[in-house]
């Protein structure tokens, strides 16, 4: 038998689905605040992985990112961002 996990990462697929709290939903803004700058960082010829916060700072969506890496980090491990227009998106944008 497995160890379970202690803390907050100790979870069960049935306690994720009677809560919403690891889950934001991307307001139509901060999707366009989002898409701007990752369409600028690209126009630049930079790669995603060399940007830092200063070049993509998104102001509107801040917030829920150092949400969503504190449930990362030291959470659940899980956490989902709904609204984003993935549909419209290219592979390279999307990473």
């Amino acid at each position: 038998m497995q160890e379970a996990i202690p803390g907050a990462a100790d979870w069960r697929g049935h306690e994720l689905a009677e809560s919403t709290s690891w889950i934001d939903r991307i307001t139509s803004r901060q999707a366009r605040e989002l898409l701007s700058t990752v369409e600028q960082v690209m126009a630049a010829g930079r790669s995603m992985a060399d940007v830092g916060i200063a070049e993509f700072p998104l102001p509107s969506l801040a917030g829920d990112l150092a949400k969503a890496r504190d449930a990362l980090e030291s959470g659940r491990g899980i956490h989902l961002f709904r609204g984003l227009p993935v549909e419209t998106m290219s592979i390279d944008a999307l990473r």
